[in-house]
């Protein structure tokens, strides 16, 4: 029997927190980017809890349907869901009524709510999911950043570059990298930041977080800085080109390089917009 990854550290949590997207955009030609997977307890009652898959405008909005692969789990003799070490995906057709993208266009961003996905996965395929979720306590103020973290620091990014995954265990790929810039700032005077890592098509939406762990004194935290959607390139004989990574194969011009770095959206937009889906849901909108 195969191991079961049953998370104990956040890096093995970060396994569970993430989900593969397909979009069918037609007969010929898929896309592939990540999703993360975020809940967000409401002021106004647990009946006004959301749970969200935060990714990009451009892995969804392009896409007739949607395929998402999760974690199949089974509950235990003592009431606890556990992964089991299997995969189970589900296909979505319709999906405008629980999809939000960020209402300032710029801002690469967006989310699916989840409760009606679990309930059609529920319902129609007769099972359980197991997922970790990231919620606020991942989140800081810009003043909080400029406390609690610095430029240069490690970062982790989770998701799938090229379309690469552990498809056989429905594991993500977890790359390393640094903050190019101060989490603290906005790059540009815009609510994104930089970080120093390697990013291909299939890592649209890929959470990137700082993480520190001590084995002396058993620290084990992370600070979710935000949400991979664009790269880099250098084209030769011109100047840096920043663009939405795509979420779909296309091989680089003989001139055109790779500049291994990543812009992501700063993680209080997710806050910001969630705040917005909040509000519409309570007044039934």
């Amino acid at each position: 029997m195969d191991n079961v990854i049953i998370p104990k550290t956040i890096p093995e949590k970060l396994l569970y927190s993430t989900v593969r997207i397909v979009g069918t955009i037609n007969k010929e030609a898929n896309s592939v980017g990540t999703g993360c997977l975020f809940r967000i307890i409401s002021d106004h009652g647990e009946y006004n809890d959301i749970e969200i898959i935060v990714t990009n405008k451009h892995v969804v909005e392009n896409s007739k349907g949607l395929e998402l692969f999760f974690h199949e789990g089974k509950e235990n003799d003592k009431g606890q869901i556990l992964p089991t070490g299997k995969s189970l995906s589900v296909e979505i057709d319709g999906y405008s009524n629980w999809w939000f993208p960020h209402p300032v266009e710029d801002v690469d961003l967006g989310i699916l709510l989840f409760k009606p996905i679990r309930k059609l996965i529920v319902e129609h395929l007769k099972k359980t999911i197991f997922q970790q979720w990231l919620d606020k306590s991942f989140i800081r103020t810009d003043v909080e950043l400029t406390r609690e973290t610095s430029v240069g620091e490690d970062i982790l990014m989770i998701g799938c570059p090229v379309g690469l995954w552990d498809d056989y265990n429905n594991f993500p790929i977890i790359r390393k990298g640094i903050s190019s810039t101060h989490p603290a700032v906005n790059f540009r005077n815009r609510s994104i930041g930089v970080v120093d890592v390697t990013c291909f098509r299939g890592s649209s939406g890929s959470p990137i977080l700082t993480y520190g762990h001590s084995e002396g004194n058993k620290t084990d935290q992370a600070i979710l800085l935000g949400i991979l959607s664009t790269g880099s390139t250098h084209i030769s004989g011109t100047e840096i080109l920043l663009k939405p990574l795509s979420t779909v194969w296309k091989p680089l011009s003989l001139n055109e390089q790779m500049i291994h770095l990543g812009f992501y959206i700063k993680a209080k937009e997710i806050l910001r917009l969630a705040a917005v889906v909040i509000a519409k849901e309570i007044s039934g909108k």
